[in-house]
């Protein structure tokens, strides 16, 4: 519910005469009843819990990420995919031209559950490689390789994620104009400081998200729940989770987020 707010009011801001569209959204292909809304970290209450449980409470995904790339991968992206009903299907495509190393790792956290009609991610695995790049970019070639290769629909459930290298093919579905619904993304890459190539695309993060590695930032919310002056989040046991409770009942999907993974590995006293 809240980044949906936050996308409204960024549309009626546009609407209103604030020509300049790119304070709100980062571009993404097939922009027909789907977006790219940017989030702000700083003052953002709900966002930096969901952060603080999905890097912190819950380790895996850090676990995942630091195994992969180390812990001075940098935060590179920081935005929320949305497509409404009659969103079309996506071309499929990579984030980054092939290189050696994946440029980024990329987040997909469902803020609800996914189902077919709703056009879920579309993964081709193992197309992350140079034979299956070129085979891509050959235009003669292209249609038989996409028609050749498996593919996995990411049907997330809520607090799933999805954890991929950008230079994997992917595509987002169509989300069906009558049996669909809004289907909204939490996400966020990391680049990996062994890739020193270009990386071919702009991140979708605002200009005031600062640049930081993934140890700064799991630092940064660390200290924001533990500092009571802090006054962005403050993480005290009782009062955050009868306001975490509250948000969930309202609909807030961060909210309900924060909520299940709590209740999942049983972190400020919440157990099933």
């Amino acid at each position: 519910e809240e980044i949906l707010e936050r996308r409204n009011s960024a549309y009626d801001a546009i609407s209103s005469g604030d020509e300049d569209w790119r304070k709100y959204f980062a571009d993404v292909l097939l922009k027909r009843n789907r977006c790219d809304l940017l989030l702000p970290f700083e003052g953002n209450k709900s966002l930096q819990l969901a952060l603080h449980e999905i890097l912190i409470s819950s380790n895996k995904l850090t676990s995942l990420i630091q195994t992969t790339v180390g812990d001075d991968a940098t935060l590179y992206e920081l935005s929320s995919l949305i497509s409404e009903p009659g969103s079309p299907r996506q071309p499929v495509h990579p984030d980054n031209p092939y290189q050696e190393h994946s440029p980024l790792y990329t987040v997909f956290i469902a803020l609800q559950d996914i189902t077919e009609p709703m056009g879920p991610t579309i993964f081709l695995p193992r197309t992350n490689t140079a034979s299956a790049h070129a085979k891509y970019n050959d235009v003669s070639e292209r249609d038989a390789f996409l028609e050749s290769s498996p593919s996995v629909a990411a049907l997330l459930n809520a607090g799933d994620a999805s954890l991929f290298d950008s230079r994997t093919m992917h595509c987002g579905g169509a989300n069906d104009e009558q049996e669909g619904s809004t289907r909204v993304l939490l996400y966020m890459s990391f680049r990996n400081p062994r890739a020193t190539e270009p990386i071919g695309n702009v991140g979708s993060i605002l200009p005031s998200v600062k640049k930081m590695t993934i140890k700064e930032l799991r630092s940064k919310l660390t200290a924001i729940f533990q500092d009571d002056e802090a006054g962005d989040a403050t993480l005290t046991t009782s009062g955050a989770n009868d306001e975490i409770q509250l948000s969930a009942e309202k609909g807030d999907a961060l909210a309900q987020l924060q909520l299940g993974i709590s209740y999942y590995v049983g972190d400020n006293g919440l157990e099933v």
